[in-house]
């Protein structure tokens, strides 16, 4: 929950998707909004990556900024405000190919060996 008056009342954050969550960092708030670091836990290969979230002014209403956000197993991500750049930020993402490309590669890989 959330509250923009004191914490004399509260509303319910809302995200767009059911997550799966292991833990939040509040990456800013500095700019009339909320950006927040959700970590999903640990992927397939070890990657540490979560996923970045902005919130509408009231800060209850988020929706997805960035995807694949890389953070340290110490929970330190890589996401950085750029000062003296309203709105401006640095980060850090994992791709993370799709099936479909994986396949491709593949497939452009087997002709070159034949």
């Amino acid at each position: 929950e959330v509250s923009a008056d004191g914490a004399k009342t509260f509303r319910p954050s809302q995200l767009n998707v059911d997550l799966n969550e292991k833990s939040y960092n509040i990456l800013d708030t500095s700019e009339g909004a909320v950006i927040l670091h959700v970590n999903h836990g640990e992927r397939k290969g070890g990657d540490h990556v979560g996923s970045v979230y902005i919130s509408d002014k009231s800060g209850s209403r988020y929706s997805l900024s960035l995807p694949n956000n890389i953070r340290s197993t110490t929970g330190d991500c890589e996401f950085d405000k750029v000062l003296n750049l309203e709105g401006v930020y640095i980060a850090n993402f994992k791709e993370v190919a799709s099936e479909d490309s994986r396949a491709a590669e593949a497939a452009a890989e087997a002709e070159e060996v034949e």
